[in-house]
C-alpha cells in the first residue's frame, strides 16, 4: 500500500525538522542533560519549540496512515505537542531532553524505514 504524496511530504518535512534540531544542539554545544538544564531559557525553549514543530507536523498525516503505522506512538506525539503548546512557559526541560535523546532517534528511524519501504526514498 502506498502512502499519499501529502503523507510522504509530511514525513520528509519532519525529518528536515529533526535535522534542524540536531544542528541547533550542535551549534549550542549542548553535551548532555545537565548541560541543557543549565542553559539559558531561550536556548531551552528553542529546542522545545522545534520538538513542538515536529509533533505538529506529524499530526498532519492522514488517519488512514496512522491506522496503518501503529508502530509510531501517535498519542504520545500528540500529547507532547499539546503539552508544549499549552504549557504557557512552564516547560519540563528534563522531558524535552529525554524526548530529544531517546524518543526522536527511534522515531527518525521509523520514519526513514516507512519512507524507504513505501517509496524507495533514501534520507541523506
Amino acid at each position: 500500500m502506498v502512502i499519499s504524496m501529502k503523507n510522504k511530504d509530511i514525513l520528509v518535512d519532519t525529518l528536515d525538522l529533526m535535522d534542524r534540531l540536531d544542528t541547533s544542539v550542535r551549534l549550542y554545544k549542548i553535551h548532555d542533560m545537565e548541560d541543557f538544564l543549565f542553559r539559558d531559557e531561550l536556548e531551552q525553549d528553542g529546542l522545545a519549540y522545534k520538538i513542538q514543530a515536529i509533533a505538529e507536523t506529524l499530526g498532519k498525516v492522514s488517519d488512514d496512515f496512522k491506522d496503518r503505522h501503529t508502530e509510531i506512538p501517535w498519542k504520545n506525539i500528540k500529547g507532547m505537542r499539546n503539552q508544549l503548546s499549552h504549557n504557557y512557559g512552564q516547560n519540563n526541560y528534563r522531558l524535552i531532553w529525554v524526548t530529544y535523546k531517546e524518543k526522536l532517534p527511534e522515531l527518525r528511524n521509523q520514519l526513514i524505514s516507512i519512507l524507504k519501504e513505501e517509496y524507495g526514498y533514501l534520507h541523506s
